[in-house]
């Protein structure tokens, strides 16, 4: 008997580090607010989400066990451009990061409670990370595994113990049992779909199992009857970690629900990190020395979770990069690119935590998190159908997972809506700019230009004519939320200069750019400054990469650039310049949560369009070449099933 319970547990532990970076993630945070709010209305909305990605993990778990290798060596098996599944998980787990950021505010005010007038955010945060980096180089973070499950139990028992005085009716539990969805609500279930049962760390099981197997010395072996004996001991693992993220999750949302109730806060009213934490520490307060005990358990919670969450995904991230840069010829100091990826995961995790507000990031990385799931949850159906027939899923498997992605996509994009309300009256104003393109493209003057038969008469000219194109991309934008703090405009801007560096080389597209610049400056507005920056630094990218490829920007290429540096604008130029100009962090939120989409979709179909176009004048090689339907069919085969030199 205790034979056939230790071969049930053979594979627990995996698990278990999923439940502590859930709790450390999304229980405290997310739960507690969205219960201060929408009481247990969302519970249905937990539950589900919990239930695809169980099916999610056992898709991981079965490939990981049925290959020997981990899930993140099959994504660089996807057809498609090269490594662009592995690419995208990278910015999946880069923006992972901005959740710990926000968590590293609540533990400013968590320690507040145990040494007050310390709440200096960016101590805190040096510490965490220096903290992180000892148990990370000293690689004790596996003899803190038992000792963190512990605290995480701990805490779950003391958060239903503060609440037990509270009366919860039937009324309460049921309602969180039927669908609905409250007013203002939708963000708050696209937080849940995200990040509940752990956001993308979920992925990081198959690394978790794969390290298991090989420090315990697991012999297995490729066979079913093999494969059937361990997964059931791996479908317990899982089982137990999920059970332990669901009461974790209720508990944290009954305590936020309590919370404001017994304050007498109306749950419509505006939450912030303060009165969130202040609301729900007055009922810890009242165990024996909870105002003590709880933050500090709480602290060890979230170092736990941020050590295990930043050495799983360094380990990833630089495995797949030495992998990638191997195949192309190059060898890697891994332990540099360690020490570069972890300094570069600090440094948003720093920003985040110093400058904007957490409960904001924490649902806008929630709705990321959302999307990303829903297109992995299509990448494990492919991986899990090219695993031996014993190890692949069944059909309800496959319908559950299915299922899972679909409903990710469709809320996010319902939810999120940028692309229909601010994408499609700009698509109409950048086929204007499109045209104006076009006749650009038969003068004489880009002619030469794109052979190399170029002066400084004729890139003048350039810089110029996609200078007021540019300008056209500002005045053909959309206002969003004008004469606010948060006002900007939605633009298609970038676009004319990425195509002025793409033909003339960097400095034909920062001269276009600095025209763009000038006249989106004149225009006014907070973001004016730094989105004008931006705008020329993109001109110049663009120029410097062409250059870099000679000329050879492939469709494939062209989409992967013009997201990227649309992501650049966005993501690092705007909030860099801004803060140091003095935008607040919520405008600069504000301003890449509603553009991001729109303008990445605008911007990409319209570089796009003039590829095509050039293909009836002149090629970047300067070689005559007219399109005809075989070559279109041929270069979207190419772009979705086969790899290109570029």
């Amino acid at each position: 008997m205790l034979f056939r319970k230790r071969e049930k547990l053979m594979f627990f532990g995996p698990g278990l580090m999923l439940a502590i970076t859930a709790a450390g993630e999304f229980g405290i945070v997310e739960a507690t607010e969205i219960g201060a709010q929408y009481h247990l209305q969302l519970l249905w909305v937990v539950m589900i989400a919990l239930f695809f990605k169980y099916a999610f993990v056992t898709g991981v778990a079965r490939y990981t066990l049925a290959t020997g290798q981990t899930v993140f060596d099959g994504l660089g098996k996807v057809p498609g451009p090269n490594h662009w599944a592995q690419y995208l998980l990278f910015l999946a787990f880069i923006i992972d990061m901005i959740v710990l950021g926000a968590m590293v505010q609540f533990v400013s005010v968590y320690l507040s409670y145990l040494l007050p007038g310390t709440y200096w955010t960016w101590i805190v945060c040096l510490i965490v990370m220096i903290i992180v980096t000892l148990i990370i180089r000293t690689r004790s973070y596996g003899k803190l595994e038992p000792i963190v499950a512990v605290v995480v139990l701990i805490v779950i028992f003391a958060v239903y113990v503060s609440i037990s005085d509270f009366t919860f009716t039937m009324g309460t539990f049921s309602e969180g049992f039927k669908f609905g969805i409250p007013e203002h609500s939708e963000l708050a279930i696209l937080a849940i779909i995200g990040v509940c049962g752990s956001a993308l760390n979920i992925m990081l099981y198959s690394k978790w199992l794969n390290d298991y197997i090989e420090e315990n010395k697991v012999d297995v072996v490729h066979d079913r009857s093999t494969f059937r004996k361990y997964m059931k001991s791996i479908r317990l693992d899982i089982i137990i970690g999920f059970v332990l993220v669901f009461v974790f999750t209720v508990g944290f949302m009954l305590l936020g629900y309590a919370s404001f109730e017994m304050s007498l806060v109306q749950y419509d009213e505006h939450i912030t990190i303060d009165n969130l934490i202040a609301h729900t520490m007055v009922l810890l307060s009242a165990l024996p020395y909870g105002k003590y005990i709880l933050p500090a358990l709480i602290i060890i919670v979230f170092v736990a979770a941020a050590t295990i969450s930043l050495e799983s995904r360094i380990g990833v991230i630089g495995k797949t990069i030495c992998q990638i840069r191997s195949e192309n010829g190059k060898e890697t100091d891994i332990r540099k690119l360690y020490f570069i990826i972890f300094w570069a995961f600090f440094v948003i995790v720093f920003v985040t935590a110093s400058f904007f507000n957490p409960i904001s990031m924490v649902t806008f990385s929630s709705a990321a998190c959302a999307l990303f799931f829903g297109v992995f949850c299509l990448l494990i159906i492919y991986l899990n159908r090219r695993l031996p027939e014993y190890a692949q899923g069944t059909r309800a498997w496959m319908v559950t997972v299915a299922l899972g992605s679909l409903l990710s996509v469709v809320i996010t994009l319902r939810i999120e809506g940028t692309i229909m309300e601010f994408g499609a009256p700009m698509f109409s104003n950048m086929l204007v700019a499109v045209f104006a393109v076009f006749l650009i493209m038969c003068t004489r003057t880009y002619k030469s230009t794109v052979i190399g038969k170029t002066s400084i008469f004729s890139k003048f000219w350039i810089v110029i004519m996609f200078g007021i194109v540019s300008m056209w991309g500002t005045a053909g934008g959309v206002e969003f939320m004008s004469g606010t703090e948060y006002a900007i405009v939605i633009n298609f801007r970038d676009m004319a200069v990425i195509i002025a560096g793409f033909i003339g080389g960097p400095w034909v597209g920062m001269g276009a750019g600095i025209l763009g610049a000038v006249y989106r400056m004149s225009v006014g507005g907070p973001l004016a400054i730094p989105c004008g920056v931006a705008t020329i630094i993109l001109g110049f990218l663009a120029g410097y990469l062409s250059r870099r490829w000679q000329g050879r920007i492939g469709f494939k290429r062209a989409i992967w650039t013009v997201a990227g540096l649309q992501f650049l604008h966005l993501a690092v130029i705007v909030p860099i310049v801004g803060l140091i100009v003095g935008v607040g962090g919520d405008a600069l939120l504000e301003t890449f949560v509603t553009s991001i989409m729109p303008m990445i979709f605008v911007n990409v179909c319209g570089v796009l369009a003039f590829m095509y176009l050039a293909r009836f004048t002149e090629t970047f090689q300067g070689v005559n070449e007219r399109t005809t339907l075989e070559d279109i069919k041929s270069d979207i085969k190419g772009f979705f099933f086969e790899s290109e030199d570029d």
